[in-house]
């Protein structure tokens, strides 16, 4: 399981790198690092101005009775967008602004539910196996006609019996 991260970034870093020395060849290694801080900055400028608006997607879509799943997605994936652009590389850029633009947005959206979805769905589920399984506890369950009754539940109204007294402001 660790190889096949390995060799992805390897072949991350192999591209990045790439790029690095195509670019700087075509337009020289000066311009090169200033289009690197260039895209450093206009990605903390990304991630600055979402930081209201995402607050805001989720208070319009609460207060229209919706769901603010689709909206956070989208402002967590500009967030990634803008930290892939202050990311040096220019591979990390081209992502990055893929992510700005609302079609590239929606592509990864699906991507990351698809892939987030079963394993979110698999560890709550296994947490509940794991807790039914070794709980030292007895698991309550709920009660219904069919259940024997307990015998030692009272039967008729609760009655709760309290002292009281009267005070007037006169």
């Amino acid at each position: 399981m660790k190889f096949p991260a390995l060799i992805v970034l390897f072949i991350f870093l192999g591209t990045e790198f790439y790029l690095f020395s195509l670019v700087s060849s075509q337009i020289g290694g000066g311009w090169t690092i200033l289009l690197v801080f260039v895209s450093a900055f206009l990605g903390v400028q990304v991630i600055r101005r979402l930081g209201f608006s995402v607050l805001t997607d989720m208070q319009t879509d609460l207060a229209a009775g919706k769901q603010p799943v689709l909206s956070l997605m989208g402002n967590l994936l500009i967030f990634v967008g803008g930290a892939l652009l202050v990311m040096p590389g220019f591979f990390t850029d081209f992502i990055g602004l893929i992510l700005l633009t609302k079609p590239g947005r929606r592509i990864f959206s699906g991507i990351a539910i698809a892939l987030a979805l079963p394993a979110v769905l698999s560890t709550f589920s296994s947490s509940r196996v794991y807790a039914q399984r070794f709980s030292t506890r007895p698991t309550a369950r709920a009660r219904n006609d069919q259940d024997e009754p307990n015998p030692n539940q009272k039967k008729g109204p609760v009655i709760i019996e309290t002292d009281y007294r009267v005070e007037d402001d006169r």
